[in-house]
């Protein structure tokens, strides 16, 4: 595997690649582990899931961001400023 910088990893958040960078995924296909979720955010992630995510990025085990069949970004509250930092790119 190679490294990637943020910078290509935002490129490819941006443009809802496939990718796998260290503990980081994008992919159009979304696990059904909620890792570390509120619960909350885990029963909506749950709940997503189940009506279809177009695309999700996944730190560690937990998705920290996920586009909505229906276009719609949901980014949980409880991600870090660093995670928050890199998935901004899915809304542009």
């Amino acid at each position: 595997m190679r490294t990637l910088s943020v910078k290509q990893i935002r490129s490819l958040i941006a443009a809802r690649a496939d990718f796998e960078a260290g503990g980081i995924i994008g992919t159009t296909f979304p696990p059904f582990e909620t890792g570390r979720l509120t619960e909350r955010e885990a029963d909506i992630y749950i709940r997503d899931n189940a009506r279809g995510i177009r695309y999700v990025i996944v730190n560690h085990g937990t998705p920290i961001a996920w586009v909505r069949n229906i276009g719609q970004v949901f980014i949980p509250n409880s991600i870090t400023r660093k995670q928050a930092e890199l998935v901004r790119s899915l809304n542009i």
